[in-house]
């Protein structure tokens, strides 16, 4: 008995083939409207997704929905006894997609850590604002053992529901992916306040874990690394604050079938560069004139998705991974990165997305001692994103706007 899958991907490959021969001897005319050029730079495009189909890849990457909204709530606490820190973070996010789902993600961590202060401090924030007083120098380093649920529900009415089943400690549905990971971060910071406030921090962290698709039943596993850094001034009487802060990290994850399959091999980038200026009020009337920032900053995301059903690829990865097992030749690890990135490069599908933040946060923390440190703090914090640009790298290779996402984030 013929399998009916096998069947359903030759005739799509043959049916693809001959739009393509029918349609090559007028491409050149073609070209000539816009049209045309569609038509021209589709052909390729859907001959070589055939192809992927035939081998059982992942021949839709490129077409997969975008993040075009989310709004994350956090609750965060921590209490510190002299260099010993233990505390509690918890974020649920809702994340807008572009074909008109909704994921609703949940991760719980308990922190513990070390973190050494000297001198005394005090900061409440309220929204968008926040108040210092005191002056202290500080570095630690916390661990993070997170446990991460997603949803992904059908409606914006599904999803608040869910959001508030999560607010409640209610009984939750089995979740879509499940996961859990290892944080390990560093940091250090100083401060003054008084009639100058002035701060600055640097953060860097090193992670990983696992995630299974449960509908799938393939799963990912993944390492981090990320550095951030912040500063901020305020002048009491002067009724203006400034701030900047930035970060930049990377995640490289590997997606491994149910059958024990190499997948897909993804590598995602992320930054952000926030700026802002409260100005006075007597000049907000010409505060664009000024040319001043005054909301909140822009996150890019970059993410290559290398599909590992493709011979080549296939063993690039592998070669990699077997020069990382051999720590007697540690100088065939250059070529091998070498060649796999090569590899991104020439074949991946890439997303490249910018989102505008907006972040506020609410609550207080303060620590005191001299021979006995004692700490603590406990904060709200909300953050709303919104899709402001996007882009595809095709798995033809081309470039082109995501427009329908885009429509979905203006609405």
């Amino acid at each position: 008995m013929r399998n009916d899958r096998g069947q359903g991907t030759v005739e799509y490959l043959a049916v693809v083939l001959l739009v393509a021969l029918v349609l090559g001897g007028g491409a050149t005319a073609a070209a000539a409207t816009g049209a045309g050029a569609d038509i021209a730079t589709a052909v390729p495009r859907e001959v070589i997704r055939a192809l992927c189909i035939v081998r059982g890849g992942d021949c839709y990457r490129d077409r997969a929905p975008c993040d075009v909204a989310s709004r994350s709530k956090s609750t965060s606490w921590a209490v510190a006894v002299a260099v010993i820190k233990f505390g509690h973070d918890k974020t649920v996010t809702v994340t807008e997609r572009s074909d008109g789902t909704f994921a609703v993600t949940l991760d719980t961590a308990p922190v513990g850590g070390v973190e050494t202060s000297t001198g005394a401090r005090a900061k409440v924030s309220l929204g968008k604002r926040s108040f210092s007083a005191g002056a202290d120098i500080s570095a630690g380093m916390t661990v993070a053992y997170a446990h991460g649920k997603t949803w992904i529900v059908r409606s914006k009415a599904a999803a608040v529901q869910l959001a508030a089943a999560i607010r409640d400690d209610a009984p939750l549905p089995p979740a879509d992916i499940d996961g859990h990971d290892v944080n390990v971060k560093t940091s250090a910071g100083a401060s003054a306040g008084g009639v100058a406030n002035v701060s600055a921090g640097l953060h860097a962290a090193l992670g990983g874990g696992v995630q299974t698709d449960r509908k799938s039943g393939s799963t990912t596993y993944f390492f981090t690394v990320g550095m951030a850094g912040e500063a901020a001034a305020t002048v009491e009487g002067a009724d203006a604050t400034a701030s900047v802060s930035g970060s930049a990290g990377g995640q490289f994850a590997l997606t491994i079938g149910p059958d024990g399959r190499w997948l897909d091999l993804a590598m995602v980038s992320t930054g952000e560069l926030a700026a802002r200026a409260d100005l006075p009020p007597q000049v907000a009337p010409i505060a664009g004139a000024l040319d001043v920032p005054t909301r909140g900053g822009r996150r890019w995301v970059v993410e290559s998705h290398l599909d590992l059903t493709e011979a080549g690829n296939l063993a690039a990865a592998r070669n990699l991974l077997a020069r990382l097992e051999d720590p007697l030749h540690p100088q065939r690890i250059p070529g091998a990165v070498a060649a796999l990135s090569r590899r991104m490069d020439d074949n991946a599908v890439v997303d490249a997305r910018t989102y505008a933040v907006d972040e506020e946060t609410r609550g207080a923390e303060g620590h005191a001692g001299v021979e006995l440190q004692l700490g603590g703090k406990f904060e709200k914090s909300t953050e709303n994103t919104r899709l402001v640009a996007a882009s595809t790298r095709g798995i033809d290779g081309q470039w082109r706007v995501r427009n329908e996402c885009l429509r979905e984030a203006r609405t």
